[in-house]
């Protein structure tokens, strides 16, 4: 079974990144059903069970109401769809960069300041955009 932290509330302001692309961002809200974690039978291991539209889905729900499993599939979606997008043969992520991924979304959304106010894909999209960690 895949384990992230607690998601602490951040008091300060958070740092909000700006220049998302569109195409990204869009990737990312429309990124489908699909991944757990270790442990997991193989038959439900990357089934989700957020039935929220990721695209409206909060950063407060993203840390406070998502499963530990729901926020691992949702990373690994949106990390599918966007290295698809990128390249149609890309393969698909380890459990280990799904949940990197799933902690780093968390970290940020955590931040007091943002967490009613963006959405978990804005947050996604801004990471995978700086962060060369996430790319295949």
């Amino acid at each position: 079974m895949v384990t992230t932290p607690a998601y602490p509330r951040l008091g300060a302001p958070g740092r909000v990144i700006h220049g998302i692309g569109a195409i990204l961002l869009g990737t990312l809200v429309t990124a489908g059903a699909a991944g757990c974690g270790d442990g997991e039978p193989e038959s439900t291991k990357y089934v989700q069970t957020w039935t929220k539209d990721y695209g409206d889905t909060t950063c407060a729900e993203f840390v406070d109401e998502m499963t530990t499993q729901q926020r691992f599939v949702m990373a690994g979606d949106m990390l599918v769809r966007v290295w698809r997008a990128e390249d149609p043969d890309a393969r698909i992520p380890t459990d280990e960069e799904m949940t990197s991924f799933a902690v780093a979304v968390g970290l940020v959304c955590a931040d007091e300041e943002l967490a009613d106010v963006l959405k978990a894909t804005e947050i996604a999209a801004a990471l995978y955009t700086l962060s060369d960690g996430f790319r295949p």
